[in-house]
């Protein structure tokens, strides 16, 4: 299975079985079988005719990107993004156990002050775990909604319905709001943070006082957008920020 999967990380999605085989030398009986398994364990999937790395492992890798790594790469932009907004900016990515926030700057180094959330595991509600779920597919965005909730049973429940317009929505605008669903003082918005252009793994996001944040995200947009592009642009080669 390795062997395929490497082959499938170099030939690209446009290989379909028979390339697969090719390259790797396994009977074409072979590889179809393998794919097949590898699709069950969502390590590889299919796109049209080929193949590409699989969600689920696409999460275990840029899972395992040490977070001092990804301060290093992400840092300045996200100060930045602080700066020039007037609030609070943070980065969260999709884990095992759900979407977690870990890192977050205030605006000029915290002397203007600003909301601080927290770090760790967020619930379904908050906009970083919708920026990230609204691209999972229909069971990976199930499963990780159903782990929010036994870590987060406090949290207003959603109906399914309603949860999954809103998903449509915001796989359709890019941006992810929140506003004083987590906490009726505190707002925030978000948007995927693609890496080698593919969603669902890691977002960007301010977060202030709802106050603020309601009547001045839209406006806000652009510079998010653009601090976004430039973020994952740094994320390209990660790589090489698993071992930097």
């Amino acid at each position: 299975m390795l062997m395929l999967l490497e082959a499938i990380s170099v030939e690209g999605s446009a290989a379909g079985p028979l390339d697969l085989a090719r390259h790797t030398g396994l009977p074409q009986a072979t590889t179809y079988r393998l794919l097949g398994e590898l699709e069950r364990l969502k390590l590889a999937e299919r796109v049209g005719q080929g193949y590409r790395i699989g969600s689920r492992l696409c999460r275990i890798v840029l899972g395992g990107i040490p977070e001092d790594h990804l301060r290093s790469a992400l840092g300045p932009e996200l100060r930045a993004l602080a700066d020039e907004t007037g609030e609070t900016s943070f980065v969260a990515r999709l884990t095992g156990s759900g979407v977690e926030l870990f890192l977050r700057e205030l605006p000029n180094d915290g002397v203007s002050g600003g909301v601080l959330p927290p770090v760790g595991l967020r619930p379904a509600i908050c906009s970083a775990a919708k920026a990230i779920l609204a691209y999972l597919p229909v069971a990976e965005q199930n499963e990780m909604i159903a782990k929010m909730k036994l870590r987060f049973p406090g949290q207003p429940d959603r109906e399914d319905d309603e949860y999954r317009r809103e998903m449509a929505r915001i796989a359709e605008s890019s941006f992810a709001t929140c506003f004083g669903e987590e906490d009726p003082d505190i707002g925030s918005f978000a948007t995927s943070l693609p890496v080698q252009g593919r969603k669902g793994y890691f977002c960007v996001g301010i977060v202030g006082l709802r106050s603020r944040i309601e009547t001045s995200w839209l406006s806000k947009q652009p510079v998010l957008q653009a601090k976004a592009a430039l973020m994952s642009s740094r994320m390209a080669d990660y790589p090489s920020l698993l071992s930097a």
